[in-house]
Formats: C-alpha cells, sequence, structure tokens
C-alpha cells in the first residue's frame, strides 16, 4: 500500500519560502504603520494651526491655554500657558524624547503663530514634518526653518 503525503524535503522548502515571504513583508508593514502614524500626526498639527488661527479671528486673542483651544495631544497634555513665548511641542508617539514640531505664539495678543522643526530624527517626525510642509505650502518644514502664519495685522507671511 502507498502511502500519500508531503515529504520531509518538500515540508522544508514550503518553510524556507514563507520564511523569505515573511522576511519581505514584515518590514513593509511596518513602514506602512510608521507612515500612518505620521499621517495622523500631520493631519492633528495641521488641524491644530487652523484651530489657532481660527480662534484668534474669532476672539482677538489666543486662549491662555491651549486646552481651550483645541484636543490635540501635545507634550504639554493640554496645560501649556500660551501667554508671552508659549511652545507646543508634539512629540514621536512610539519616542516621547523626539520632539518632531513646535509651534510657538510670540504674544497672546498680536496673534503670531510660529512654525518650526523640532529636532527629532525618527521617520514618522520626518513624516510629520514632510505633511505639515505640503499643508503650509513649502517645500520642507526643516530643523533650521520656521514660518510664521498669522499676525495681528493683515500680513501673513511663509
Amino acid at each position: 500500500m502507498k502511502r500519500s503525503g508531503f515529504t520531509m524535503i518538500e515540508l522544508i522548502f514550503v518553510i524556507v519560502i514563507l520564511g523569505i515571504l515573511a522576511a519581505v513583508a514584515i518590514p513593509k508593514l511596518a513602514a506602512t504603520r510608521d507612515d500612518a502614524k505620521a499621517t495622523v500626526k500631520g493631519q492633528e498639527i495641521t488641524g491644530l494651526i487652523s484651530e489657532l488661527g481660527n480662534y484668534y479671528t474669532a476672539h482677538g486673542t489666543l486662549a491662555a491655554k491651549i486646552s481651550d483651544i483645541t484636543n490635540v495631544k501635545t507634550k504639554e497634555a493640554g496645560t501649556v500657558v500660551l501667554a508671552n513665548n508659549g511652545t507646543i511641542t508634539l512629540q514621536d508617539s512610539s519616542n516621547p524624547l523626539q520632539d518632531c514640531v513646535v509651534i510657538a505664539m510670540n504674544k497672546v495678543d498680536d496673534g503670531n503663530v510660529t512654525v518650526k522643526a523640532g529636532a527629532g530624527t525618527s521617520a514618522e517626525c520626518k513624516g510629520m514634518r514632510r505633511i505639515v510642509a505640503s499643508s503650509l505650502k513649502l517645500t520642507d518644514l526643516n530643523t533650521t526653518g520656521k514660518v510664521v502664519l498669522y499676525g495681528g495685522d493683515s500680513n501673513i507671511t511663509y
């Protein structure tokens, strides 16, 4: 009687092929996850910038706390005081020591909002900066550049 089934060699080949496929697919999936995180954070930053502008337009001043303007999660956990030289720092979600984007208010009453790159070098930080730069119609938001978005007068400079 002849038994049907797979030989040991055939099973080993199948396992090797599955291992090769997994070695190729797993890094691609991880990169996709990082891109998704960066996209979400970049959209949050863009929304935050828009909310700051909307609040200033509606009230003629910025709120005393960022939590009064937006629900975007920041390093300061919503407690940052926007009085003179208040800053909002947005970080890498997997490494909170990496500051990706810094938003600064020069004074509450003049409405100037400055967006600049943080010192973070992770892929998520780079992706966040790329998305923010794209939404602000800039070529890049690098570590040396900054952009002033809203002013107390009619001048809005990029």
